[in-house]
């Protein structure tokens, strides 16, 4: 099976231990991985002559490597024909197929581990934008109930005692749930403002 699979690939994927020890950890490979090197290192550590589209091209391999059935036409350099001898599969003995399909192997594991992470984080932090939501929905929901028990409160207490002083208004437009309860019902009592205002005092 493994077999089977290696040959769908041509090149070996670099971001496997196998594989990028292969291409930049041997000694015939040196040059490999000090040109690796200048393209990745600050700007006062490279080489010279280095261009920004030698660091794309590193970028693009190291992405997409295990995907390309031959070398790209941008990628002729020497350096680029290197590695893409290095990398091909074919040139693989049985047992560095075998360390390779071990290595591809825990590169997968790990990184559908991080993907499988990343995506509850992601997930988690939706459930807790929406319970976060539906907690600030339900408090917009209480005020304005609490509004409108205040604005009712406020109708019958103009209609029994004519129009009310605006400190008298901002008071029972402070009132918690359990004090505009407790002034409902002394409503039938109060006679004049004069009596709301007994009320309020004696609160």
């Amino acid at each position: 099976m493994f077999g089977r699979r290696l040959r769908q690939e041509k090149y070996i994927n670099p971001l496997t231990d196998f594989g990028f020890k292969r291409l930049f950890g041997t000694e015939p490979n040196k040059a490999l991985l000090i040109d690796f090197l200048n393209v990745i290192l600050p700007a006062h550590h490279t080489i010279s002559d280095l261009s920004y589209s030698h660091f794309d091209k590193w970028l693009f391999l190291l992405r997409h490597l295990p995907d390309l059935d031959d070398p790209p036409k941008g990628l002729q350099e020497e350096t680029f024909r290197q590695l893409f001898e290095v990398a091909e599969l074919a040139n693989f003995s049985p047992e560095e197929e075998d360390a390779y399909e071990n290595s591809l192997k825990y590169y997968r594991d790990l990184k559908n581990v991080v993907d499988t992470s990343r995506e509850e984080g992601r997930e988690e932090g939706r459930e807790e934008g929406l319970e976060e939501g539906r907690e600030q929905g339900r408090e917009e929901e209480r005020l304005r109930n609490l509004q409108k028990q205040r604005s009712l409160l406020l109708r019958q207490l103009t209609k029994k005692l004519g129009d009310l002083p605006d400190a008298l208004t901002s008071r029972v437009n402070q009132l918690t749930p359990l004090s505009l309860d407790s002034l409902a019902e002394a409503l039938f009592e109060l006679t004049t403002v004069e009596d709301l205002k007994d009320w309020f005092n004696q609160g």
